[in-house]
């Protein structure tokens, strides 16, 4: 329904923009995404994982090489938003809640398997045909838990990619060419 470079500047401009004009601007988004009509996709579904994706040609890139992504688990996308605050609870008592049961960066850890388990769940309820990890270089956290995630993900048949970016590397063709195999791959 909407690409993933879309969906990116939509998340992306929540997070830096007046929070009464995103609210006012989110209905008309939702009310023209209502009116479209879905084509059949047989496009890969992807989940992209990891640190930050700051750059919306990797999205793009990922969908001209085959692939569509159904969710992430980025520090900058769905798991800042996923969740709902309790409106049963004072605002202090909910807001506190919700910041310590949400999957956050591993950097902050509550539960050595959390992270993995959240992402299999992820994968599953996306009908995720694939993984992409994209990690920032000397990220050491998020390349610290790479390895138990890519365990949960192999124990379950989900196929994987990492792939660790610099900022010059974003839009290289070299990138392309890894998604277009790994797409092709699964």
């Amino acid at each position: 329904i909407i690409k993933g470079a879309d969906l990116y500047a939509i998340v992306k401009g929540s997070m830096v923009m007046d929070r009464d004009e995103v609210v006012d601007l989110l209905p008309a988004i939702v009310n023209n995404l209502e009116k479209l009509d879905v084509p059949e996709n047989k496009a890969k579904r992807i989940v992209i994982a990891g640190s930050i994706c700051d750059s919306p040609d990797i999205y793009t890139a990922i969908e001209a090489a085959g692939g569509v992504i159904v969710g992430d688990d980025l520090c900058t996308g769905q798991r800042w938003f996923e969740g709902q605050i309790p409106e049963d609870e004072t605002p202090i008592d909910a807001i506190s809640a919700r910041f310590l049961d949400r999957i956050i960066c591993p950097a902050k850890h509550f539960s050595p398997f959390a992270r993995g388990e959240n992402l299999v769940s992820l994968a599953k309820k996306n009908k995720a045909d694939g993984v992409i990890f994209m990690t920032l270089k000397f990220c050491d956290p998020h390349a610290f838990d790479y390895p138990y995630l890519k365990e949960f993900l192999d124990r379950e048949g989900i196929k994987n990619l990492a792939i660790e970016m610099d900022d010059q590397q974003q839009n290289s063709g070299q990138l392309a060419t890894r998604f277009e195999t790994f797409i092709h791959m699964i």
